[in-house]
This record gives structure tokens, sequence and C-alpha cells, in this order.
């Protein structure tokens, strides 16, 4: 939804970059450490709650602004290659240092792995077999890349649609969706609703449009808030709204998104080289945050005089800026890996089609 400028020699979205970054290093710094280390109470826990529409906002927008059509084939070995793979190595390297230290802090770690809660590794689910300190927040890589799969046939349909009745469809999937007692279905839907929206209006829709659009999501939302305010005799965290995926949530995320459309038409940010690494790197601090955190709750144990929101904030950016370049080494080696693999498969199929 905001007007963008595109860089002539590289035609990357250099604004996209940046808000791609700011959210990664909004997630972690603000959201994650006022949740997992208690930090922020309500009702400002649930105002900061609106990252992950915003998210998907982008990833959606990231491909409005290429004009690239793989195959499906392709897709699917793409999102393998670079969501799956640094997953697995993440897995592998915390399932080896959960079996070490469950031999000798068995209260506070557990590695306990049998067939099916292997399977629930290797499939994104968090399983009871496995604990590990933060570990929840690997929950969204299974709608991603769902969303990611759904989104090559709606692709489809979006070029050749009018937007706004594709958009209005989608909120409406999203609506039904409620009825189902699903909430991977309900979660997924309205996260879809936002990937597809982002490629549908990103840099196309003007500041004018945006404030109707955050006017009467605005609307919807406060008289949905209203509605469970008398029907239940209050209204319920954020969080609540979060999981599974409510209308409350998806009102909230869009209209925090049409305001920070607005924020930035008129705000520009320089691509500062810190941001940049944030941005190339940021799936990767997105997983191994919970080995930053760790090692910050250590820190304030031992230092109880740093025990201070806006410290805690400092040193996971910092923690976090540090340790994604070795994760990041040797998720690319492992990419590399893979990525030949898929080479010479294909080349074997394109000469068994030859004989």
């Amino acid at each position: 939804m905001i007007d963008t400028k595109k860089d002539n020699i590289t035609m990357r979205d250099t604004d996209l970059d940046i808000y791609r970054a700011l959210i990664m290093i909004y997630i972690l710094c603000v959201i994650h450490v006022g949740y997992w280390l208690n930090y922020i109470d309500e009702p400002v826990r649930s105002l900061i709650l609106f990252e992950m529409p915003i998210i998907f906002f982008i990833s959606g927008a990231a491909l409005s602004v290429t004009t690239k059509r793989h195959s499906f084939n392709k897709m699917i070995i793409g999102r393998f290659t670079r969501i799956a793979v640094p997953y697995y190595v993440y897995i592998i390297i915390c399932t080896a240092i959960a079996f070490v230290l469950s031999q000798f802090l068995p209260n506070s770690f557990k590695c306990d792995l049998n067939l099916q809660s292997f399977v629930g590794l290797i499939t994104f689910r968090s399983i009871d077999g496995f604990v590990f300190p933060f570990f929840y927040h690997t929950w969204f890589i299974l709608p991603y890349l769902l969303i990611y799969i759904i989104f090559w046939f709606e692709q489809k349909i979006c070029d050749r649609v009018n937007p706004w009745l594709v958009s209005g469809l989608l909120l409406l999937i999203c609506i039904i969706s409620q009825v189902s007692d699903s909430s991977f279905i309900k979660t997924t839907t309205i996260y879809n609703f936002f990937f597809v929206v982002g490629y549908l209006f990103y840099k196309n829709l003007r500041v004018r449009t945006i404030s109707l659009i955050l006017l009467s999501s605005l609307f919807c939302l406060t008289s949905c808030l209203y509605y469970n305010y008398n029907t239940w005799g209050g209204v319920k965290p954020m969080q609540h709204y979060k999981f599974a995926g409510d209308i409350i949530f998806l009102f909230y995320g869009l209209t925090l998104l049409s305001a920070l459309s607005i924020l930035f038409s008129y705000i520009r940010i320089k691509p500062y080289k810190y941001l940049n690494v944030w941005n190339t790197k940021g799936y990767t601090i997105y997983l191994w945050q919970n080995l930053s955190f760790i090692i910050v709750i250590v820190i304030m144990k031992y230092l109880p005089q740093l025990n201070n929101i806006f410290i805690a904030m400092a040193l996971i950016f910092i923690i976090s800026s540090l340790t994604c370049f070795p994760a990041h080494y040797i998720e690319t080696i492992v990419k590399s890996i893979f990525t030949k693999l898929f080479r010479r498969i294909n080349h074997a199929k394109e000469v068994f089609k030859r004989v």
C-alpha cells in the first residue's frame, strides 16, 4: 500500500528491504522481549501485536515487484531450499544441544525423541518430546509454506481479475473460515489474505484510498470489540484472537497496516548497513533468536543490575546480529549441497527424456 521507488540498477525495491528488516527487529526486540521476558503487561501487549500481518503483507509485496514467474516444481524447490533447509539445520543443532543439556538439566530441557515426535519436528510442529526454551516461534513456518504454494495458483487469478474483487472474496473466505474448528485453517486464511493484499496493492494505492481502508477497518474492529464486550462480558487480550486467527485480529492487523502505510508514505529511511543484515539474514536471525534470549536470560541472572527492558532490547539486537553469521554460513553450505543435488536430478531427468 506504500508508494516506493525502485533501484534502477539492481531492480530491487530498497524500501521493501528496509521494511522487512524493521519488522524483524520489531518482532525480536519489542514483541518477544515484551512477551518472552515479561517486561510488558496488558493492554500494551495487545496493542503491539500486529507483526505477522505485516510480515505476510511484505512477503506478498516482494512478489509484486518482480516479473519472474517460476514453474510449480521450481517454486517448491526454491521454497524448500530457502525455508525448510535452514529450519532443518536449526533443528538438528538444537536437538543436539537439547540432548546434551537434558543430561545435566533434565527439568529445563527434554530430548525424548521417538518416531511421532521426530515427524512432528520435520513437519514444522512443536512436540512434547522436545522441550527447548522459546522454541514455539517456529509455528509460522508451516502456514507460510502453505500460503506460498496456494499463491502459485492464486497469482494466476490475481493477474486477471479485479484486485478489489479478489481481496473482497478472500475477506469473505476469512469470515466463513471462522465456523471451522481448525485453528490452522483460520490462521492460514487470514495470513493468506494479507499475503495477497500485499501482492495486489503494494505501491498501487493513494493515501486517500488507504485512509478510507483505515477508517473502514477501524469501524469493523470497534464493532467486533463492542459485540464481544456485550456478548462475553469483556474483551480478551489480542493473543487470544491471534491464536487461532480471529476476525478481530484480522481487522486490527488491517487497521495497523493501513496506519503504517500512511506513515511510511511520508517517511523515508536510509538503507543503513545494520538494517541490511536484518534484511538479508532476517530468517536466520528469526530461527536462532531463542539462543539469543537464553544468553540474555543468563546475563540478567548474573548481572541483575542490567535487568531493564531497554538493555534487554539492545542485547537481543546485538547478540542476534552477531550469532546470525555463523548460522548463516552453515545454512549456505547446506543450501549449496541441496542446490547441486536438485540440479543433478534435473539433469538426469533431461538425459532420461532424451533417451
